[in-house]
């Protein structure tokens, strides 16, 4: 026997259906956001919110470790300089054809510095070049403009610094030119953003570092700016050298 649903029935249940999606739509709405926005699998890493300081994020391409730290070993009673490239352990990016190298040097020294710059599998240096003597401690900077030294893209160099007095220091890393990706050029163009942090959450790590270097030239009394270069520093476990940017003495 079929039994039949009168119109006020039918009209009761659909209003009960009503308020019941009403009730839960806040609690859909939230579940629907949260699939998109949350951190279930397949979720790309968070990004530096634009605006804050110079975040580094690494290529993330497996390259090899390069960077070589600058040994403390001496067999003089004196205190010897610590000297360290500030780099990534990794191989890192620049969109110049003629970078910016830094390293750090801990105490003055009248001994001059000696660069040299190898590529894989070539038999000689691209450059080996002895520096200015007399060096003030701090942040060191080796523009390869004012050596002559043009990288090709796609090469992983090497590249380390030593003291002439003690030439088997050494500290280095590694460098390689790259294109940039078209959003790092439109972001570049469009002046938006400082360019250390668009280069930085880009992973052009040495363009980065020159032009967060370059606004600390041009505001030297501006701790904030120090600040964040020893931030950056820290990103890549050069705590010391930080230390030291920050004013904090090392140990």
């Amino acid at each position: 026997m079929t039994r039949s649903i009168s119109g006020d029935s039918w009209r009761g249940a659909c209003a009960a259906l009503a308020i019941l999606l009403v009730a839960l739509a806040p609690a859909l709405a939230d579940e629907e956001k949260g699939g998109k926005n949350g951190s279930g699998d397949g979720e790309e890493a968070a990004q530096p919110a634009p605006g804050g300081p110079p975040v580094y994020v690494p290529p993330g391409r497996g390259a090899p470790q390069a960077r070589i730290g600058g040994a403390t070993r001496s067999f003089s009673m004196k205190p010897v300089p610590r000297i360290q490239a500030l780099v990534p352990d990794e191989v890192a990016f620049t969109l110049e054809a003629q970078p910016v190298l830094y390293w750090y040097l801990s105490m003055d020294t009248t001994a001059p510095a000696v660069l040299a710059i190898h590529a894989p599998g070539a038999d000689a240096p691209v450059i080996e070049t002895q520096l200015s003597g007399s060096l003030k401690a701090g942040v060191q900077r080796i523009s390869l403009a004012d050596h002559g030294v043009t990288l090709e893209k796609g090469v992983a160099y090497q590249w380390h610094v030593s003291l002439a007095s003690d030439p088997a220091r050494l500290t280095g890393g590694g460098v390689e030119r790259t294109d940039p990706p078209d959003r790092v050029a439109a972001s570049l163009a469009s002046g938006q953003e400082r360019p250390a942090v668009v280069l930085a959450r880009a992973g052009i790590w040495y363009d980065a570092f020159d032009a967060l270097s370059r606004e600390i030239d041009a505001a030297p009394g501006n701790a904030k700016l120090r600040s964040e270069r020893a931030d950056l520093l820290r990103q890549v476990g050069l705590d010391d050298v930080a230390d030291a940017e920050d004013g904090t003495p090392s140990p």
